[in-house]
């Protein structure tokens, strides 16, 4: 349910991260002695195990480890052992490896074994430490997948982590699909669309427009048999979002499972309390327009996303092209190739602003946390490429107790696949649900969060 009264420009990876424990290096911990690596069985014919390595200090060891890993490929042969040897961080044995050396099949795995571990753990390290901060592909990858909570209320912070224990939950993204660019594209395809009847209802407004209103009743409610007093949820679809979304459809299965109605609108007109919401949930938030149209303007998201999104806006202007040509150029914004080409040649004229720059800072969220009055809870991705990591306004949420902002390293944008195959569920329906209802049921507990 988003709360902003102008158009939104976002919508609402797979690094399985498992502790792991090296088996062939027990008793080993990081910063520990090596003697363990150092009784390495030497090669039938060569000198005996060196015991130089003894007391050395192990390399640090990775304790969190993506899942699956990089691909890496390692074989050996004599002539690989002693590069692998020279490369690695540990000393390797004193026995010769000659070219007259003959290794068992036996030895040698359990040579390869030990340098595997070495070059492994010395590379991984190095990944983990200066590349996976980026995040692969920048997709913002990192150590934990435990969603980080952020308040700027203690008692709305108790509050998520009592009545929504999602939020507290290790976040894993379905293995196969960790990636947050992947996330977003299989989405729509991955999970099912659930069978939802609407019931649209238009309202004439005073200058002859209409507003469209899709509604799910949900009259077989056993919970809420009553339609009025029936608890009603209101969602905002996205950027060329509508209610046939897969996202919005799971999210009215969950609330048909709550036994509440639905209503699916295009904005919201309404500010502050008045609004009679007692609680807002937002996800995948684009908080800085200007940060997300620049992200969406590099190469690769530009082919995966940019084009994609400004063909779906060029195609609701071409719709009623016969009513806006009166007014706007639509030759020209039909030529536009970026969101933001289209939003300066249409968007930023029809509502009224001098320049583009100026409706990008108005239809940016960031600068309306300060005056949120209703307990809202956001739900981002930090590998989310719609809305950067740096611009998710972590200190501005400190300072409303309104406001709760729930980040996770993986999700995408609109993703949040978890499970070895994400068709009914995503950790996104979860928070949705459990944060519906606790506020619905338990809202009492978030007045007066200041």
């Amino acid at each position: 349910m988003r709360s902003c009264n102008v158009r939104a420009h976002s919508q609402l990876c797979l690094g399985l991260v498992i502790p792991y424990t090296p088996t062939t290096t027990t008793g080993i911990k990081e910063g520990g002695r090596c003697d363990a690596y150092a009784k390495t069985a030497a090669p039938q014919g060569g000198d005996e195990p060196s015991d130089s390595l003894a007391g050395q200090r192990a390399p640090p060891l990775a304790h969190t480890w993506m899942y699956p890993p990089p691909p890496l490929t390692v074989s050996f042969t004599e002539g690989s052992l002693r590069q692998a040897a020279h490369s690695s961080r540990l000393s390797p044995p004193r026995w010769p490896l000659s070219p007259q050396c003959r290794l068992d099949n036996r030895d040698l795995a359990m040579i390869s074994l030990d340098f595997n571990f070495n070059i492994l753990t010395r590379d991984l390290s190095h990944y983990l430490e200066n590349q996976v901060k980026v995040g692969l592909f920048g997709s913002g990858v990192g150590l934990s997948l435990k969603p980080q909570l952020i308040s700027g209320s203690e008692k709305f912070y108790h509050f998520l982590r009592e009545q929504c224990p999602v939020v507290s939950e290790t976040y894993y993204p379905t293995f196969w699909c960790w990636e947050s660019r992947i996330q977003t594209l299989l989405r729509p395809f991955v999970t099912a669309k659930p069978g939802v009847v609407y019931r649209n209802e238009l309202i004439e407004a005073a200058d002859g427009g209409q507003i469209s209103l899709d509604w799910f009743d949900n009259d077989d409610s056993l919970s809420h048999p009553d339609p009025a007093s029936r608890p009603t949820v209101l969602l905002l679809p996205g950027l060329t979002g509508t209610s046939r979304e897969s996202y919005i459809l799971h999210m009215v299965q969950q609330s048909r499972d709550l036994g509440y109605r639905m209503m699916l609108a295009n904005y919201l007109g309404r500010k502050g309390r008045k609004t009679c919401l007692k609680g807002v949930i937002v996800f995948s938030a684009g908080w800085d327009v200007f940060e997300c149209t620049a992200s969406l303007e590099k190469p690769l998201d530009r082919f995966l996303f940019n084009s994609y999104l400004t063909s779906c806006l060029q195609a609701s202007v071409h719709r009623h092209r016969p009513v806006l040509e009166k007014c706007y150029d639509i030759d020209h914004v039909m030529k536009a190739k970026t969101i933001r080409e289209f939003d300066e040649r249409f968007t930023s004229i029809m509502f009224g602003y001098p320049t583009n720059d100026d409706y990008y800072h108005d239809a940016s969220p960031v600068h309306k946390l300060k005056s949120v009055q209703v307990p809202m809870l956001c739900l981002n991705a930090a590998d989310d490429v719609f809305s950067p990591f740096h611009a998710i306004p972590v200190e501005a949420v400190k300072q409303n107790p309104n406001v709760a902002l729930l980040i996770t390293c993986h999700g995408g944008h609109i993703g949040f696949l978890e499970g070895m195959w994400p068709r009914q569920s995503t950790y996104m329906d979860r928070v949705f649900k459990q944060f519906t209802k606790a506020v619905i049921e338990q809202g009492s507990a978030l007045q007066d969060l200041s």
